[in-house]
């Protein structure tokens, strides 16, 4: 389960990274279930 779901969010946040525009999104993984993930913008420096 990890390692798909792990690879689900790297396609999702690929996809996404640029007009993330809420605070959560649900993403369908690679066995069928679905998950919530979280945008957490922290500042840099």
């Amino acid at each position: 389960m990890d390692i798909p779901r792990g690879a689900a969010n790297f396609k999702i946040f690929a996809d996404t990274i640029k007009n993330a525009a809420t605070e959560s999104f649900e993403m369908a993984t690679p066995d069928g279930m679905t998950a919530r993930s979280y945008t957490v913008r922290s500042p840099v420096g």
